[in-house]
């Protein structure tokens, strides 16, 4: 008989003990390596003493095999704390996995129980790890909290890190748009998914700046200046990507806009000669009175006029959303100098 010990992280931004929002969980497929058989869970916890049920086979087992942690704690900061009994028999992959750490996905799995995601997309705390033990978890002991609370404090570095290279790959991205229109739209859901992930991966600095509320003695100083530098030009690159979005399609959109105006233009001249050399040719051919050639002219220069003011009306529609462009690139520029002399103080 083997015990293992996990501490599960429940994110939040305030203190309070984690309460259950669903005693029940859909199946799920786990599979993070393709030749390797997929794993599927179901899982249910108890109101009454949290303990969780979990169902699980491995590829096509029948029937399914069954584990159940035990709950031990929980404080107002979001931890919780469980035990997992095995058995000599208990041996297939998840249980000899279960031996020495809980995996990334049975934990993303279990917050469900406790957790919505508010602030980010489901996929986006994935990457916390739940703290590991063989031996009982004394959490009134401040130095296995702080442990704990670092190595959470890591992920989140990781993952702003992380974010940061997405960003640059956003910056190489935009100016690859530049070259070409002949894919605009396609490039345009690249970088609009880019952005997104940078923008969630930015939204989990409120739980990471709870943590450390919660916890200062888990951090050095020196850790905590460079994690607030590192969420502050997360925003400044957030605000610069919503930015040049915005920027990159408007002047993709006029230039769209342009290019359809001056095809216009051509066609009105093409048209316009057309009706002046049917309008001649017919005249000579047909050889008709100067009374209808008189009228076939003025009904020529009504529709001369005619076209002449939708173009300018054109012009003038164009020249007004350029301008709106303009103004709107100055204060975005205005915004982000504004930001960056924030953040120098």
């Amino acid at each position: 008989m083997s015990t293992s010990y996990f501490v599960l992280w429940i994110p939040q931004i305030k203190k309070e003990k984690p309460h259950v929002i669903r005693v029940d969980l859909p199946k799920k497929k786990l599979q993070d390596i393709k030749h390797i058989q997929p794993l599927f869970v179901q899982g249910k916890i108890s109101l009454e003493t949290y303990d969780i049920i979990l169902k699980y086979s491995i590829g096509n087992e029948i029937p399914d095999k069954k584990l159940i942690f035990n709950y031990i704690e929980s404080d107002e900061r979001g931890f919780v704390i469980y035990k997992l009994e095995l058995d000599d028999q208990q041996d297939d992959f998840l249980c000899r996995t279960l031996r020495t750490e809980m995996p990334n996905a049975i934990y993303h799995y279990f917050k469900s129980f406790y957790h919505r995601h508010m602030f980010h997309d489901e996929s986006e705390d994935s990457l916390l790890r739940p703290f590991f033990s063989l031996e009982p978890i004394k959490w009134n002991d401040s130095k296995i909290r702080n442990n704990v609370v670092e190595r959470l404090i890591e992920d989140y570095e990781t993952k702003f890190g992380g974010a940061s290279d997405l960003y640059e790959l956003f910056r190489n991205r935009i100016e690859t748009s530049l070259e070409s229109y002949r894919n605009i739209w396609r490039m345009q859901v690249l970088l609009q998914r880019l952005y997104q992930q940078v923008r969630d991966t930015l939204s989990e600095r409120l739980y990471c700046e709870f943590l450390l509320r919660s916890f200062p003695k888990s951090t050095d100083s020196v850790r905590k200046s460079e994690l607030k530098s590192t969420i502050n030009n997360l925003e400044i690159m957030v605000f610069q990507m919503e930015t040049s979005i915005n920027k990159r399609f408007s002047l993709a959109g006029l230039e769209y806009s342009v290019n359809g105006f001056i095809v216009g233009v051509i066609g009105v001249i093409i048209g316009l000669g057309s009706m002046v050399f049917s309008l001649m040719d017919s005249q000579y051919q047909s050889r008709k009175s100067t009374k209808e050639l008189n009228e076939n002219k003025e009904t020529l220069k009504e529709n001369i006029r005619l076209e002449a003011d939708s173009l300018r009306k054109n012009e003038q529609v164009i020249f007004k959303e350029v301008q709106l462009i303009n103004d709107k690139v100055d204060t975005i520029n205005h915004n982000i100098r504004k930001i960056q002399r924030t953040n120098k103080r």
